[in-house]
């Protein structure tokens, strides 16, 4: 069971690490690759230390055991089934939280690649996203006419949750269904438009 563990763990670390490199998340892949790491030694442990105590000594002259090895008992047999069950759900739920994440990511990526050609088509500038911070101040008060945040800036799959402005530099918050993460569209002193992830969004 710890060497069937052990593989199965050094798969799903292999395909989280290949995953976060794939995405361009550097940093994911080390913290995976050195908690997989670690896990893998518990498992090698395990499993040399099982082999060591269970395997009965064998005669060197014809390799066969020299003493049947004891029975389990129903209580050892529970015990396995039980250690296979919680593991199994440990890893199946990691392998879970992985890909969702991963998708959450990609949907990010996307909206990303929408906002950052919506705001280019726009021409939008430092003063509009002042402008629509104005505006939405007093859209919070009153609640007339449309929010001036969905005007600012529409993108499919996302909405603006929050700008802002800063000198001559401006921020723009784009929250998806399943944030974080978040897309941020920045808008310079030159208004020169760039985009980013971000799991902050706040």
């Amino acid at each position: 069971m710890g060497a069937v563990l052990f593989v199965l763990t050094a798969l799903g670390v292999s395909w989280q690490v290949g995953t976060s490199i794939g995405d361009g998340h550097v940093g994911s892949a080390a913290t995976t690759v050195g908690i997989g790491a670690m896990t893998l030694l518990f498992w090698w442990w395990i499993t040399l230390g099982s082999w060591a105590r269970f395997r009965p000594p064998t005669d060197p002259a014809t390799g066969l055991p020299l003493q049947e090895e004891e029975p389990v008992g129903p209580w050892g047999v529970v015990g396995r089934i039980l250690v296979v069950v919680l593991v199994g759900t440990f890893v199946a739920g990691g392998l879970w939280l992985a890909r969702e994440a991963r998708s959450a990511t990609q949907a990010a990526e996307r909206v990303r690649a929408r906002a950052e050609a919506e705001a280019n088509r726009q021409g939008l500038t430092v003063a509009d996203v002042q402008q629509a911070r104005a505006d939405g101040v007093v859209w919070a008060a009153t609640g007339d006419g449309p929010d001036p945040y969905d005007e600012l800036l529409t993108v499919p799959g996302a909405s603006v949750a929050d700008v802002s402005v800063d000198g001559a530099r401006a921020a723009i918050l784009l929250r998806l269904p399943e944030s974080p993460p978040c897309v941020v569209v920045e808008i310079d002193a030159d208004d020169l438009i760039d985009t980013r992830i971000t799991t902050s969004c706040d």
